[in-house]
């Protein structure tokens, strides 16, 4: 699961990503977790997002970010690209999601899949709320509670830019004060989540934690959900709570998932070095903490 990349930023992270082939390529599908554009979602900046995918060389799914339709475009070159940011017109959005759909050759930033024993939804971002809330339009909300619905025999994996509600996340200093970065599901869906025999991981991008950040490890929410907060991808993140704005730091961390038929790790790997850690959660049972953390 790769996150908050915004290329061009953070070139370098992503070309130690790149080289470290052995890694890449143990992965079966790589999942792009929104925000890969640098700032505003232009044409040269989704030029870069193409060269990386073309090195990238994996198959992937990707959902969008706030970064890829949120923001009235800037071009590059100009004195306020990268440093006005203005909430765009619905019009505008509409325009950046549909060129978002167009360069990933995606009929839907919506889909879902399930087979014997697993679920997977990508879960878009229709829009956000005054105070950044993710929102989900009368459509996709219907959607999310029918594959709710359709998946409430096996485990489930979700897959969204940004995280699931949780009351600890008002903990969070998030740029200033007032402003919810996760998002704004309606009762008819957590109370779903909260109905479900199986488990469902939220595995969501866009807070950038640090590794010791202390909401980094899993942990089950009030609707019963399991999040699981994703690195972003730059080596630019938080490290704590008091922290309002993100900050450079060394290395890189990435999360993988690997699926099993009773059990399903959470792998955190520290790029540049041997270091790997795994926290393991039943896909058998809800309610219990990790069946093993190390």
């Amino acid at each position: 699961m790769l996150s908050d990349l915004h290329l061009p930023f953070g070139s370098d992270q992503c070309e130690r990503l790149l080289q470290d082939r052995a890694f890449l390529d143990r992965h079966d599908w790589i999942v792009l977790l929104g925000d890969l554009v640098a700032c505003y979602g232009t044409r040269g900046e989704y030029a870069r997002v193409d060269a990386f995918l073309a090195a990238l060389g994996r198959p992937y799914s990707v959902v969008n970010g706030n970064h890829e339709f949120y923001f009235t475009p800037v071009e590059e070159g100009t004195a306020d690209y990268g440093r006005q940011f203005l909430g765009a017109s619905r019009a505008v959005q509409d325009e950046q999601m549909a060129r978002f759909e167009r360069f990933y050759g995606l009929p839907s930033r919506f889909d879902a899949a399930r087979w014997d024993n697993l679920a997977v939804g990508l879960v878009g971002l229709d829009g956000l709320g005054s105070e950044d809330e993710g929102l989900l339009s009368p459509q996709h909300q219907q959607w999310l509670c029918d594959v709710l619905d359709g998946s409430s025999d096996v485990p489930l994996l979700l897959f969204c830019h940004l995280p699931v509600f949780d009351p600890r996340l008002a903990m969070l200093r998030y740029y200033e004060a007032g402003r919810r970065p996760y998002m704004e599901l309606s009762p008819a869906i957590r109370d779903r989540l909260r109905n479900r025999k199986l488990p469902t991981f939220w595995l969501s991008g866009h807070l950038h934690l640090q590794p010791e950040h202390p909401f980094f490890e899993p942990y089950r929410t009030d609707d019963g959900v399991i999040q699981v907060h994703c690195p972003d991808s730059r080596g630019r993140g938080r490290p704590d709570n008091l922290q309002w704005h993100c900050s450079e730091h060394d290395g890189l961390t990435v999360r993988s998932l690997q699926v099993d038929e009773h059990e399903l790790a959470i792998k955190t790997r520290h790029l540049g070095s041997a270091h790997e850690s795994s926290s393991r959660f039943s896909l058998t049972a809800v309610g219990l903490e990790p069946v093993r953390h190390f």
